[in-house]
């Protein structure tokens, strides 16, 4: 019995899959020019970047979602 379900677009995942990559690029950026600007907050250790981690994965789907 054949598959019915639609398949995605492979243009389309591509595409995605790109502007995930940029998005998290781009976090990780912002997350070392924060640690430059301000080092007694943005120490680039573990327990300073478990909260921006945090936020930046809960606002990855909203974000993302806009850009596409």
């Amino acid at each position: 019995m054949p598959d019915l379900a639609p398949q995605p677009d492979p243009g389309t995942t591509r595409r995605r899959g790109r502007i995930t990559v940029a998005y998290w690029l781009l976090a990780g950026l912002v997350y070392v020019l924060l640690g430059m600007l301000f080092p007694p907050a943005f120490l680039l250790g573990f327990q300073e970047s478990i909260i921006f981690v945090f936020v930046v994965t809960a606002l990855a789907p909203w974000v993302i979602r806009r850009i596409r």
